[in-house]
């Protein structure tokens, strides 16, 4: 079984969320970079995910454009499926879904492995 046929059976059994919930939060990369460090750390401060947004962008942004667009754009979209808790008051956001959930949609958006990762 190919990867792209792993990554389909195991987004179809998943119950919690509807696939069109995870496409849309899989749709933007910014979001896929932060999906992608929270399934390997499960908790992140906004700078750290900042950082790392700036970092995986071909023709990066000025970090503080990239922190305002994950604060109003990119985390309230995560958090409105329940994938991630953003806490405004210490800055930081964990992951709340289960990463083996993401991996499939992690294999499909970024080429990664579906295999899933620990916290």
């Amino acid at each position: 079984m190919t990867d792209l046929q792993t990554a389909t059976t195991e987004i179809e059994a998943t119950d919690d969320r509807s696939p069109t919930d995870f496409f849309e939060a899989f749709s933007d990369e910014r979001r896929q970079h932060v999906l992608e460090y929270l399934s390997d750390y499960g908790i992140a401060t906004l700078d750290e995910l900042t950082t790392r947004v700036a970092s995986r962008e071909e023709s990066p942004a000025e970090e503080q454009q990239i922190g305002i667009s994950l604060v109003h754009n990119h985390l309230p979209k995560l958090e409105e499926t329940d994938i991630i808790a953003y806490d405004p008051d210490h800055k930081t956001i964990e992951l709340v879904a289960d990463p083996t959930e993401l991996a499939p949609y992690l294999a499909l958006a970024t080429g990664r492995d579906s295999g899933a990762r620990g916290r």
